[in-house]
C-alpha cells in the first residue's frame, strides 16, 4: 500500500512553517513563519487538497499504464 502525506505550504516561499490559531476555522488567517505571507486557512487547505489530488492521479496513472485518472472529491 502506498502512503501519501501532504502538509500546508506557503504559496510564496514554499515554507511549511506557519503561525496557526488553535482549532483554526476556514476564515482564520494563517501567517507563514518564514516570509510573513498571510492566507486564509481555507485557501491553504484547498491548495493542499489540489496538490494531493494531482500527485495521486499521476501516481495511479503510472501504475496502470499511463491511462488518465480523474479523482473527484466531494
Amino acid at each position: 500500500m502506498t502512503k501519501y502525506t501532504f502538509g500546508l505550504k506557503c504559496t510564496k516561499c514554499g515554507s511549511e512553517k506557519f503561525t496557526i490559531p488553535t482549532n483554526p476555522k476556514p476564515n482564520d488567517v494563517i501567517t507563514c513563519g518564514k516570509c510573513g505571507a498571510m492566507r486564509s486557512y481555507h485557501r491553504l487547505q484547498k491548495q493542499t487538497l489540489a496538490t494531493a489530488k494531482k500527485t495521486v492521479e499521476k501516481d495511479l496513472a503510472k501504475r496502470i499504464g499511463n491511462k488518465p485518472i480523474v479523482i473527484k472529491i466531494k
